[in-house]
């Protein structure tokens, strides 16, 4: 059973410009893996989301994304 716990990002990147998506980032384990919802990964990401993504990515090591469209290129 998957424990969710609340992400806090780091306060530089909470500032969210009006042109980007809401994204949130909720962590699934104590140690490891977090879910990102509110993006879509078939589109090109502005700066500040990629930043936060990133930032959940190397935090919690594991980023899953659900009910992406994603095909190869």
């Amino acid at each position: 059973a998957e424990t969710k716990i609340p992400y806090d990002a780091p306060s530089a990147l909470h500032s969210q410009p009006e042109d980007s998506p809401m994204i949130s980032i909720t962590r699934i384990g104590r140690h490891l893996g977090a879910e990102i919802a509110g993006v879509d990964l078939s589109q090109p990401l502005d700066d500040n989301t990629f930043a936060q993504i990133a930032s959940a990515f190397f935090d919690n090591e594991v980023a899953f994304f659900r009910n992406q469209n994603i095909q190869a290129a």
